[in-house]
C-alpha cells in the first residue's frame, strides 16, 4: 500500500509530460488527467493551466481547438478560471489563430465579466 497521490502530485507529473519534448508527452499528460479523475481527484485550475499552455505551445494541427476545449471542460466541471487561465488561452490564440484579435478580445471581456460577478 502506497500513498494516494493528490492534485498537486498529479499536476507536477502532468507538467513534466506536457512540457517534455517527447512527441507523445502531451498525450500522456491527457491520459494522466483521466487517471486523476478515475482516482476521484478533481483537476484544479493549475492542472488545466498546464494542459492549456501545453496545447498552446504544441505544433499539432488541432492544438488551439484542444486548448479551448479544455477551457470549456474545466468550466463545465465547476473549476472557475482565474486570470492566469485566461491569459494562457489568450496567448495560445496569439500564437495559433490567423486573426486573433476578436477571439482574444472576447476572452478578455469574458474574464472581466467573470470577475465582476
Amino acid at each position: 500500500n502506497g500513498i494516494k497521490p493528490n492534485a498537486v502530485a498529479y499536476t507536477i507529473l502532468i507538467r513534466a509530460h506536457a512540457r517534455s519534448n517527447r512527441p507523445k508527452g502531451i498525450d500522456r499528460a491527457g491520459e494522466l488527467v483521466s487517471e486523476m479523475k478515475n482516482d476521484g481527484i478533481q483537476p484544479n485550475v493549475v492542472t488545466y493551466n498546464e494542459l492549456i499552455q501545453a496545447h498552446g505551445n504544441s505544433k499539432k494541427n488541432n492544438s488551439l481547438a484542444r486548448a479551448h476545449g479544455l477551457f470549456q471542460e474545466m468550466k463545465n466541471e465547476g473549476v472557475k478560471p482565474d486570470s492566469w487561465i485566461y491569459a494562457t488561452l489568450m496567448a495560445a490564440y496569439l500564437k495559433k489563430a490567423n486573426n486573433p484579435g476578436h477571439e482574444v478580445e472576447q476572452l478578455f471581456l469574458e474574464m472581466k465579466n467573470a470577475f465582476e460577478d
